[in-house]
């Protein structure tokens, strides 16, 4: 993989001529080493490269490109580019990575390197890399199910071209652009057709821009519906910098899709890539094509666009003008659509350059604020407008506790923004603004006169609004009804710790930052966003990339307040996402270390047996399966181990596991070894609550998901299988999904602030893991805690003769958390999948409620519906249970036939019907109105409280804990 010549390759006649070399040194370029690292490397919030990997630099930009290598990725072969800054003014790396994209989901393996002019002599700096067409295993288009499965075999990304490649980047002096030509050789031994493009891991906190779109990203779905219109090129838009992908010769139909952007070129709409229309790049029998892409540098979206028309040989006409510094200026064509957008700097001014045209541009500030559209004619001059932003109306705030010490806090404000969010203006669709929130801030010092990063005043329009402070469920909520005017006001918060959970740490194992192509958050926001809503482990989980909080926790300060581990998800395509931590972080690693589930060029995927261990063969003590099941009218259950292998109960065989026959896809087209089974059960743990999915069942208000990996979960402790139940938010926004909600409280031996600090991760990966008893309980919100014959959750206790169990619930909330009903579940199986035409519900053994009329399910258990006695006093409500008249044989009694022993489980459940908008806002749409939303009228809208135990196991007759089904 070191320097080199290309030794004869047919390539050779087909290689780009060079610029001439001469004139001042202002291009190099060179290999990073030990020795020049420091000075070569290009720093920043997505930095990659490592020693051994490629530098290039002019007077303009620094860019570094990978050596060939493979760590899987969205991008898993080297030799592509993958950081890039400006050399004046750098604002830090913030690319992910570009690579080649062929046939549906094929790329170059690069695995020779070759430094063909270092720059010394004058001239341009240049590299060339060489490789072959090999299978991008990190992507499975068939994988997708449904339509994907009708793509022709021919054009299907396990289909070897046999083509040979080369790379050759040119970085001329004095450009902002680095030429990417692309030549290809075809020994397949007959003429070859297929598509062509580029997919790109696109960064940091990067938007996608696209021409007559704006913004934004796509749904999976929208393939078949056409996806966005063809291109000329497309932005990359990061904090004070941008990026630009240039097709010299082509358009590209788009398709940026959770983090990722593919370029389809030659095609009139992304669809034509699935059939004969999309295979546009043709290369003859023994024959070469070379394509140019350019990949440009800027400042901003306008300086983007400019560069890259000019790089297409279009001429151009500059406009500029002043507006509220920092506001994005938005310029449409006649139709309203998007063209181009600007970013005023600290001074206010903006600046771009388009084509000849009539055209409209607007600004757009903080808040949503925008100035009167206004016409822009450019016609053979240049055109200055100035675009007056009305002013803010500031909120202020300060957060106390009741000792008068300022706390970390999430500050909400109900209402509507002066306009409605627009893709023309900045993304929309990653963390879109929730419906019925005008703004929202994540508080480090709770203090906004601080005016940092994290503590300064929310821009609002003038209005009326509902302020809600908060700092996670185990607080009081401030919360006012305000009148804003034009000047602004101040709200000064004080905040109860009302429902402490002693004895517990408040854990998230399952959230993303900017490292994972996904999510646009960066990590430090991540650390504020847990320290407002009170959480106090986490274990890291990007996407097959290993990554450590703990020096970040460190220069922020946090320890005490805030512990974590080091930790994966590990995420194959097409057929579940698994975590695995603790594990350590391999420096000389592009992704850390991560786990290799794909084959690479030469095998076949992991299966889920091979990935459990081989993370516990990396370190992990926990393994866990994340979101197994897709909620109902889902496009693809793709994601979801347990939809994908068919999980079944065989309640006469007493066994589960994979179905083949209720599988959607064969292990073959999922990429692993044909019949190999897509369900293990070597895991420790399994994700029952993630995010929120309402739905109404059986007249009930329920969560359906959760409703649906309980009837999974509660199966396995009934053959004997107890993995702990748990619940992370997998957060990949700032606000919309927020992180550490819902949450997993787990019992440690000391859950102190000095305990925080000197880390807690081996207690709790002993609870979760089963090496302690599993105490762990799952909530949105509710203290929930359960007792039988005096034993607590995840302990066995042995229950003495026929007489009755003695079982105590106790659940404790703050009063903006109310809980209404309390359901109890022993032995409790259900029919998976479920039987078609049937609706699929929960049968509590007992329920204590408030609800009149009691639900049909409450009032059909033992008893029928129970009162339920809440106290609401001091901000907090308390319920305290104590069962009394309940035997062994009256829950044997309800039992599936078939189940053998006299031994139980219990689980207990606690949910209410008060949604806690805007702390969590899901659930809110545009049928409930905004001044209903102000007016703080939720009863049965939004996200109610919910929370559940982890099993209490009975030995009823003396022979130790037996499941009911057991094998």
């Amino acid at each position: 993989m070191g320097a080199g010549c290309n030794n004869g390759s047919p390539l050779d006649g087909a290689l780009p001529d060079l610029p001439p070399e001469g004139g001042a040194a202002l291009a190099a370029a060179g290999r990073l080493d030990g020795a020049n690292y420091d000075q070569e490397r290009v720093t920043g919030p997505a930095s990659q490269g490592l020693v051994g990997d490629y530098f290039m630099r002019n007077d303009k930009v620094r860019i570094v490109v990978q050596a060939p290598n493979r760590a899987i990725g969205p991008c898993p072969f080297g030799g592509n580019v993958i950081d890039a800054d400006r050399l004046v003014a750098p604002a830090g790396d913030q690319l992910g990575e570009v690579s080649l994209f062929l046939q549906l989901g094929r790329t170059i393996a690069f695995d020779r390197a070759e430094v063909v002019r270092d720059g010394k002599k004058g001239g341009p700096a240049v590299l060339r890399f060489f490789g072959h067409d090999a299978k991008n295993d990190f992507i499975d288009v068939p994988g997708l199910g449904g339509f994907a499965l009708a793509v022709q075999d021919d054009y299907r990304a396990d289909i070897d071209l046999k083509v040979q490649a080369a790379v050759t980047y040119i970085l001329m002096p004095g450009e902002s652009k680095l030429r990417m030509i692309y030549t290809l050789y075809n020994g397949s031994g007959g003429d070859e057709r297929t598509t062509w493009g580029t997919l790109s891991d696109t960064g940091a906190r990067i938007e996608a821009f696209h021409v007559g779109a704006g913004f934004g990203e796509s749904e999976i779905s929208e393939v078949v519906s056409g996806g966005l219109p063809p291109g000329p090129y497309a932005i990359f838009l990061g904090d004070n910098i941008g990026y630009g992908i240039i097709p010299i010769d082509d358009l590209g139909a788009p398709f940026p899709v959770a983090g990722v952007d593919v370029e389809i070129y030659g095609v009139t709409e992304l669809s034509d890539a699935l059939g004969d229309k999309g295979q546009t790049l043709a290369i003859p029998k023994n024959g070469t094509v070379t394509r140019e892409i350019d990949f440009v540098v800027g400042t901003d979206g306008a300086d983007v666009s400019a560069q890259s028309l000019v790089a297409r040989k279009a001429t151009v006409i500059p406009f500029s003008g002043t507006t509220e510094p920092g506001a994005r200026v938005a310029v449409s064509d006649g139709a309203g659509k998007a063209v181009t957008v600007a970013t005023a700097g600290s001074d206010g001014k903006y600046a771009g350059a388009l084509p000849d045209g009539d055209y409209q541009i607007q600004a757009e500030g903080d808040g949503y604020r925008r100035s009167p559209a206004q016409p822009l004619a450019l016609h053979g001059s240049a055109a200055t407008t100035d675009l007056p932003v009305p002013a803010s109306a500031p909120l202020s705030f300060t957060i106390r506790d009741t000792a008068g010490t300022p706390i970390p806090g999430k500050v909400s404000v109900v209402g509507a923004p002066p306009n409605a969010p627009d893709r023309r203006f900045r993304e929309t669709t990653k963390d879109p603004l929730p419906y019925g929130v005008a703004g929202w801030a994540l508080s480090r010092a709770g203090d906004s006169a601080r005016n940092d990063q994290w503590d300064h005043p929310i821009a609002l329009a003038p209005g009326q609004y509902r302020v809600v402070i908060s700092r996670g469920p185990e607080w009081s909520r401030f919360d006012q009804l305000i009148t804003l005017p034009a000047g602004g006001m101040k709200v000064d918060a004080v905040l109860d710790h009302v429902a402490p959970t002693p004895g517990y740490v408040a854990c998230d194992f399952h959230q993303h930052t900017y490292i994972s192509p996904d999510a646009p958050v960066p990590p430090s926001d991540r650390v504020m966003s847990y320290l407002a809503d009170g959480v106090d482990f986490i274990s890291s989980s990007e996407h097959d990339v290993h990554f450590d909080y703990q020096p970040l926790l460190d220069s922020l300060g946090v320890r005490g307040l805030l512990d974590s581990a080091i930790g994966v998800e590990t995420t194959p395509w097409d057929y579940g996402h698994f975590i695995g931590w603790p594990l350590t972080v391999d420096p000389m690693s592009p992704n850390g270390g991560a786990l290799d589930w794909a084959g690479g060029e030469m095998g076949l995927n992991l299966t889920p047996a091979d990935i459990f261990a081989g993370l516990r063969k990396s370190g992990a003590r926990v393994v866990q399966v994340n979101h197994p099941r897709a909620p109902d009218g889902a496009f693809s259950n793709f994601q979801q181990n347990f939809d994908r292998a068919g999980l079944s109960f065989d309640f006469g065989a007493r066994v589960f596991g994979a179905n083949v026959a209720a599988a959607p896809l064969s292990a073959a087209v999922l990429g692993l070894p044909e019949g190999a089974p897509l369900f293990s059960d070597k895991f420790d743990s399994v994700e029952v609550y993630n995010g929120f999915h309402l739905a109404a069942v059986a007249g009930e208000r329920v969560d359906a998901l959760v409703d649906a990996n309980m009837r999974d979960w509660m199966n396995f402790i009934s053959f004997g299988f107890t993995p702990t139940a748990v619940g992370d938010s997998d957060s990949h926004q700032w606000y919309s999904v927020p992180a550490g909600l819902p949450r997993t409280l787990v019992a440690v031996p000391d859950d102190s602030f000095a305990a925080l600090q000197g880390g807690v991760a081996d207690d709790v990966a002993a609870t979760v893991s089963g090496m302690a008893p599993r105490d762990v309980i799952v909530t949105n919100g509710p203290f929930l805690k359960m007792t039988v014959d005096g034993m607590g959750i995840g302990r066995t206790v042995a229950h003495a003769g026929a007489g009755p169990l003695s079982i105590h619930v106790e659940v404790t909330t703050a009063s903006w958390v109310p809980v209404d009903t309390v359901e109890i579940f022993a032995n409790n199986t259900f029919d998976v999948p479920v039987p078609k035409g049937t609706t699929p519900t929960m049968s509590p053994v007992l329920c204590f409620t408030v609800r009149s009329p009691a639900t049909a399910r409450c009032a059909g258990a033992l008893g029928g519906a129970r009162a339920l006695t809440v106290t609401t006093a001091g901000g907090k409500s308390t319920i305290s249970i104590d069962i009394t008249d309940v035997t062994a044989d009256q829950i044997l009694a309800r039992q599936r036939a078939g189940a053998m022993g006299k031994d139980l489980w219990f689980v207990a459940r606690a949910f209410g019907d008060v949604g806690m908008f805007p702390t969590i806002p899901a659930g809110i749409d545009k049928t409930v109105p905004v001044a209903e939303l102000i007016a703080g009228n939720l009863a049965g809208r939004g996200v109610a409280a919910l929370a559940f135990t982890n099993p209490i196991y009975v030995d009823v007759d003396g022979n130790g804990w037996r499941a009911p089904f057991a094998p």
